[in-house]
């Protein structure tokens, strides 16, 4: 029996933490609210949006503006009620400064006494005017002169006060604080950034000594090579013009809908100039659709950038494919041809990059901004790499020859043109605030050539300003080392930003840092680096909530759990680390490489990182507690995520629920269910692609197009409701795991009173299966949604209706069938973000067919014909349900559709409890397959590369000619007759290929050349006589077929099934025979009970409290959850959890209390230990018989409990103290500006926007 402990956390303090104001007012009156107002002039009516009433309603996001180019004098008027007595004012203008102008002289008049003229500052923010005490009767405010004329005058809020005291204050706004900084550069010894003198030593040292760094090193000089051969003067004629247009290339191509790729991806070359070619061989511009170098107007209105694609492909293939090997053989050998022709480069993208300011033209922003194809924060992930580049070659005598541009050298054009140019963008940008991942670009983009030229300023505001990275690991890393946004890409993509951070600051010297600075000394910037995708591992797939691309790829769970992405970050931190931290991420090589860690090098992907700073690989070390937690169930309390795991390898499931806020990135989806089975993600989360695209804003991210229950038809957390809720109950037991969730706030504002979710899984091996019980109380109308990764779908138990005109939404709306190829909506060309009606996501479900359920329902989607792979969802009845069915699609038309089901019921003041059971079913995985990592890991070439995609899932290999070969093994146990079978992946890049075993092909040629993105079927290749023991594979590239591709494959798998096996496998029938809800004699309780054709029974009781209640089949239960399983001799288990009594007619079990309870007394911080007084303290196991078990914390004055993991508990006196696994209890952290507001309010300049 497992035990969870409650406690109520005494209230510390309360704190309620504003953004940064431009006045204080001490909590005085402002004088102002209730006079009656008039005005020279107004830009609308009285009732329309800028009457003068406007000015002083307390909300500085009204205001009142002068009629259109009314000309000084303009005059704004208050008159009161009675006589008031004043001395100050505060005086908000406009701050849409492009068309209101700033008052430069203002004349202030009362009903008696002299005016006052008062000179302001050429700013929009509150300015606060002191003057003598005026007892007076009204009081004009009269705009004299502007400092600069523009369309209107305009006022956001005046405010009055009687201030004798000056309690009013301005306080500086925090942009004003950081303009106009000084930019001197102090100069640094190079090279300085990523790299510095004894590294470039090293980096010769490990090319010795490692082959697969030898041949990194000889590629690079053989493309460097190549552009010496190239001329200046052909590279000045490929180059964009200043000014020119760059593109996405979203549209596609205007006569077949196919992609052309993106920026240094897209399909062009230097043999067709101004030039894209679409993956099905569509060259364009063409005589039919011309573009003169802004864009090609199709039919539908949409603007296909052809030209602008190109000038995007070269200005990345200049950057990556010639910069950067140009300037590493240049840093490695000293040969000044190398960085002569660098320096060029360098010199003339510098020529124009000021001129190219607008970004990629096809990029929905407005107005558009950015330096050549990079809009907005994406300019710094290009200028890293120039401030790199420059660093690499800048002790070479080529920079100081004269520039292209007239009167400079190349150095001169390059620092003041391209490095200044580009920072100063990112430093302004940057101003604007916030502690998202745009702007941790802006921040390390100003901050590499802050670095590179010696800018002190640049490195002290990306260290230490508000939103700088201390700011940002503080704030966005929580105690678990979870990132805050609401999508684990956008979360792994926050590391690698974080982490570029670390090598330029350790690297930097000047007189405030003679040491550098070393942020891996902070053990929470450490923490966010350890195994964050291991740590979130399903069943061998990383979960995809809120803002991440779909996962439709096959992947088993393997030991140990490998990403790419984890063995970077632990070598970087073993790397940067001594002592217990070096330790830490010791064990996580060791569990993720086991004895194999030099030679997994070889397939490392920072192989410019490897062959700078990689050191000797740590010492085997005892990875089993890092195992044990990789797969064992887990929550993560600050984010609000749990996950369950069972079974193993080919048998592995996972569950994972989110309760935790919706923050950004995140999708309306509290409480969803991904589901993880058959090695795929069965219930398919549709993902993300681009965020402005009408699919994603209208159907991906809405709550209909999840696994959970929509109320009324509506999205959730709309309005004031917020978002997130409680963990109620985490269990890891044998052949028992199970999580419960609230999320109350999400359908607040519907009257929602409760939206809970209990997800169990149960069984053993191949015959786990989960129970789902969604419980909501509130709302009128209650949709169950639930899909899967297939559009085939059979249902029993219900009969459907004929299909109904429309969608779901109703008869005028079906958006599902009008997706074009860019995800927006045909008929409606050029409209970013634009969300379809009726705006909750049920007119993209369309061919709706319904029909009453009374009784039980089964609804049954086929995941995979090839291996008949199945998932069933059986629907046990609650009155009032009817059925209804549809499918929708994905993000993209390539990417897979999806049928659903909704279980629908209505009624006043519903309340529902639905019960579903989701039984995956297959024929037995081949037992003997070659998979993804394993064949990266073991993979030699005579030709191209080969790289891990998909989180490890898929091997993507790149040959560059046909005939080229991926050389891998496999091992078999026995000799036998093997049937051979292929598992690859599609995409419309992807070229043909065919298996060697042993030297001879295998079947015959297959393509992974399609239009749709995602896994191909199981491919049978033939049958094999094989002996015991290592045979030799290969994959070989064949030429493209007409359809378009590379010489690139997806593989997945090669499988080898004994054919015995295979003939012995037949239909597979579902384990489960039947199934049935049973009610409690109160509310709030429900019983589950499951019979297997085996024979095995289990009964689930679920109950909302720890209240004794008795089920109508005699069973009584205490407590939240039960459960107990039986075969034909009996009890083989039983479960109580957070209860006192079950008792069916084969168990009894009682306990002397459910829980430990106590109140916490005393939080010490530093030891990451709470001191609890619990009355049964004695019973409470200590030392760490309890660790990685589950405390909730939880306090009546605040709306959600907290849930930490244990790691030990010690006695107390008469309590107890627990330490806990978290890295810290904090929050977060703030600046505060300036004394409180009041008693109850600090200002801080750290926006909390979370």
């Amino acid at each position: 029996m497992q035990r969870a402990i409650t406690v109520a956390i005494a209230l510390l303090f309360a704190c309620k933490v504003l953004p940064a104001q431009t006045t204080v007012t001490g909590g005085l009156e402002n004088l102002a609210l209730g006079a009656q107002t008039d005005a020279s002039s107004s830009a609308s009516a009285a009732d329309g949006k800028y009457p003068p009433p406007m000015a002083i309603d307390g909300n500085s996001n009204t205001h009142w503006a002068t009629a259109a180019n009314a000309q000084p004098p303009q005059w704004f008027e208050l008159t009161f009620a009675a006589p008031i007595t004043i001395d100050t004012i505060v005086l908000e203008q406009s701050d849409l400064t492009e068309i209101y102008s700033n008052a430069e002289r203002i004349e202030l008049s009362f009903s008696e006494g002299a005016p006052i003229e008062v000179v302001l500052e050429d700013r929009p923010d509150g300015q606060v005017i002191h003057f003598e005490p005026r007892t007076t009767g009204s009081m004009r405010v009269t705009f004299l002169s502007a400092h600069e004329q523009k369309v209107y005058f305009g006022i956001d809020e005046l405010s009055l006060f009687n201030d004798p005291n000056q309690m009013v204050r301005a306080i500086m706004p925090p942009r004003r604080r950081w303009e106009n900084p000084d930019l001197t550069a102090h100069g640094r010894v190079h090279p300085c950034v990523n790299k510095t003198p004894a590294d470039v030593e090293r980096a010769r040292e490990n090319a010795e000594r490692y082959p697969f760094l030898a041949d990194f090193v000889e590629n690079n000089r053989e493309q460097a090579d190549e552009w010496l051969e190239r001329g200046d003067e052909w590279i000045l004629e490929m180059l964009p013009e200043g000014g020119a247009a760059f593109a996405y290339g979203f549209t596609g191509c205007p006569i077949c809908d196919a992609k052309w790729g993106t920026w240094g991806g897209a399909r062009c070359s230097w043999d067709l100039p101004e030039k894209v070619t679409c993956a099905n061989g569509h060259v364009l511009p063409d005589e039919d659709h011309p573009d003169p170098g802004t864009g090609y107007v199709g039919e539908d209105g949409r603007i296909h950038y052809f030209v602008g694609s190109w000038n995007a492909w070269v200005v990345e293939t200049l950057q990556f494919n010639a910069l950067r090997p140009l300037c590493l053989t240049y840093l490695l050998t000293g040969d000044e041809r190398y960085a002569e022709k660098a320096a060029f480069i360098l010199d003339a993208l510098a020529q124009i990059y000021p001129e190219c300011d607008a970004g990629s033209w096809d990029y929905p922003s407005s107005p558009p901004s950015g330096r050549f194809c990079r809009p907005w924060y994406q300019v710094a992930r290009v200028l890293i790499h120039y401030a790199d580049f420059y660093d690499e070659v800048f002790n070479s005598p080529a920079l100081d020859k004269p520039s292209l541009v007239e009167g400079m050298t190349c150095r001169q054009n390059i620092e003041e043109n391209l490095l200044r140019n580009g920072a100063a963008y990112c430093y302004e940008e940057s101003l604007k605030g916030g502690l998202h991942n745009g702007e941790a670009d802006y921040l390390r983009g100003a901050m590499s050539v802050g670095c590179v030229l010696g800018i002190d300023h640049y490195v002290d505001w990306a260290l230490d300003g508000p939103y700088g990275i201390r700011s940002m690991v503080a704030n966005n890393a929580d105690r678990d080392g979870r990132y805050y946004e609401t999508s684990l890409s956008y979360a792994l993509h926050a590391r690698d930003l974080y982490l570029t951070f670390s090598e330029p600051m350790r690297n930097y010297r000047s007189e405030s840092y003679p040491e550098g600075i070393d942020l891996y000394a902070d053990p929470k910037f450490l923490s966010f680096f350890f195994l964050p995708s291991a740590l979130f591992d399903c069943a061998g797939h990383w979960p995809r909530y809120g803002d991440s691309g779909p996962d439709t790829a096959f992947g088993l769970r393997r030991d140990p759990v490998f990403s790419a992405t984890d063995y970077e970050f632990a070598e970087v931190c073993y790397a940067r680390t001594t002592g217990d931290l070096r330790s830490h991420f010791a064990d996580a090589l060791t569990y993720l490489t086991g004895e194999r860690g030099e030679e997994l090098r070889a397939s490392a992907r920072d192989r410019m990182w490897m062959l700078f700073h990689a050191g000797d690989f740590p010492e085997m070390s005892d990875p089993e507690a890092t195992r044990e937690r990789i797969l064992s169930s887990d929550f993560f309390g600050q984010k609000g995520i749990a996950i369950l795991r069972a079974g193993d390898d080919d048998q592995a499931q996972a569950a994972l629920v989110r309760y935790g806020p919706s923050l950004n990135h995140g999708h309306f989806d509290d409480l969803n269910l991904n589901y993880y089975a058959l090695g795929c993600e069965v219930t398919y989360d549709l993902g993300y692609g681009l965020g402005s695209t009408h699919t994603q804003v209208g159907w991906g991210k809405q709550t209909a197009s999840h696994n959970l229950v929509v109320v009324d038809e509506q999205r959730q957390n709309i309005g004031i409701g917020g978002s997130g809720g409680d963990l109620l109950l985490l269990a890891d037991q044998p052949g028992l795991q199970v999580l419960e969730a609230e999320a109350q706030a999400a359908y607040a504002t519907q009257g929602v009173d409760r939206y809970q979710r209990l997800v169990a899984l149960l069984g053993e091996g191949a015959d786990h299966y989960l129970v789902d019980i969604f419980r909501v109380s509130g709302g009128s109308q209650h949709d169950y949604m639930l899909h899967a990764l297939s559009t085939q779908l059979s249902v029993e138990g219900v009969e459907l209706g004929e299909i109904e005109p429309g969608s779901l939404a109703g008869p005028e709306f079906e958006w599902g069938r009008l997706q074009g190829n860019d995800g927006d909506m045909k008929g409606h060309p050029n409209q970013p973000y634009w969300t379809p009606p009726p705006g909750n996501g049920y007119g993209f479900l369309v061919d709706v067919r319904r029909g009453e359920a009374p009784s039980r329902w089964d609804a049954t989607w086929q995941i995979d014909p090839a291996r008949d792979a199945r998932l069933r969802a059986i629907g046990l009845p609650e009155a009032g349900t009817q059925l209804i069915t549809a499918w929708a699609p994905g993000i993209y038309p390539t990417n897979p559709k999806a049928a659903y089901i909704c279980a629908r019921r209505g009624g006043d003041d519903l309340d529902s409890t639905y019960v579903t059971v989701l039984e995956p079913t297959q024929r037995p995985v081949d037992r003997n397959s070659v998979r993804a990592q394993q064949i990266l890991n073991d993979a030699t070439f005579t030709g191209g590369s080969a790289k891990s995609v998909l989180d490890g899932s898929v091997v993507l290999y790149q040959a560059e000619a046909a005939g080229e070969r991926m050389l891998f093994s496999a091992e078999l146990p026995e000799t036998d007759d093997y049937i051979v079978t292929v598992r690859h992946y599609l995409s419309p890049g992807y070229g043909s290929a065919r298996l060697l075993v042993d030297g001879e092909p295998l079947g015959e040629v297959f393509s992974g050349t399609a239009m749709d993105v995602g896994p191909a079927p199981a491919r049978e290749l033939g049958t094999l006589r094989l002996e015991a023991g290592r045979h030799e594979l290969a994959l070989e590239a064949v030429a493209p077929s007409a359809d378009g591709g590379n010489y690139w494959m997806g593989l997945v798998s090669v499988g080898f099934m004994p054919e015995g096996e295979a003939q012995e496998a037949g239909p597979i029938e579902p384990r489960i025979a039947t199934a049935e809800r049973i009610e409690a004699n109160r509310e709030g309780g429900v019983q589950v009970r499951i019979a297997g054709r085996d024979g095995v029974e289990d009964r689930l009781f679920s109950a909302v409290d720890n209240a004794p209640r008795v089920y109508d089949d005699g069973s009584a239960v205490t407590g939240r959850l039960a459960r107990v399983r039986s075969d034909q001799r009996g009890i083989v288990q039983a479960n109580l959890l957070e209860g006192s009594l079950l008792r069916t007619p084969q168990v009894e079990m009682s306990l002397p209390f459910s829980a430990w309870e106590g109140e916490v007394v005393e939080v010490d911080e530093a030891a990451r230990e709470v001191v609890i007084s619990l009355p049964n303290a004695a019973d409470l196991p200590d030392g760490d018989a309890l660790a990685g078990q589950t405390i909730y914390f939880s306090n009546p004055d605040y709306s959600r409990n907290t849930a930490y993991h244990i790691a030990g508990i010690t006695r107390d006196g008469d309590g107890v103290r627990v330490r806990v696994r978290e890295a810290t209890f904090l929050l977060g952290k703030a600046v505060i500006d300036g004394p409180p507001l009041d008693a109850q309010t600090l200002s801080t300049i750290i926006p909390h926007a979370y």
